[in-house]
């Protein structure tokens, strides 16, 4: 899509600066569908490893629940959000600024679960509470998420064949 966008960006001599509109439905379908498939497995890995867990060493899912879908409904805000922004012709950049804190809060949230997921998986394959020290490289490749998918997979397989 972005080869496409841009390839037309540069055979046409003066393009409108609305050009790039037309190319965003396929950008928020592509986002939800890659945003979509992340959020599942962090989902499922964290949840099933949970059970994996002795009961006493089990960290509190509440949190984690609620951090899960705060960027689902946040992502869902933003696009109805920019669809409305699109139609407004006198619209001020200023009326974004109060939203920076909710986004960082967005982004807290994210780690956090990135940080949860990683933290199940090390405490699962140690049997013990583990230090966050630990659980830095989980939290890296979570990060990277298709290529740090592919080391914690295995281990995650692993972990739920043992039962």
């Amino acid at each position: 899509l972005m080869a496409y966008m841009l390839s037309e960006v540069i055979g046409v001599r003066n393009p409108e600066p609305w050009f790039i509109f037309r190319f965003l439905p396929g950008f928020f379908i592509i986002g939800f569908f890659a945003a979509f498939v992340q959020y599942a497995w962090t989902w499922s890995a964290g949840i099933t490893l949970m059970e994996k867990i002795p009961q006493e060493l089990r960290p509190d899912k509440t949190f984690f629940i609620f951090s899960f879908f705060i960027p689902i409904v946040y992502f869902f805000f933003w696009v109805i959000f920019f669809l409305v922004i699109i139609r407004v012709e006198h619209f001020s950049p200023l009326l974004i600024f109060p939203l920076i804190p909710i986004h960082l809060f967005v982004i807290f949230c994210s780690f956090y679960c990135m940080y949860f997921v990683g933290r199940v998986i090390k405490t699962a394959e140690e049997k013990r509470p583990v230090p966050f020290a630990d659980v830095v490289l989980e939290i890296v490749l979570i990060w990277f998420y298709p290529i740090g998918i592919w080391f914690l997979q295995p281990r995650i397989n692993k972990l739920v064949e043992d039962d």
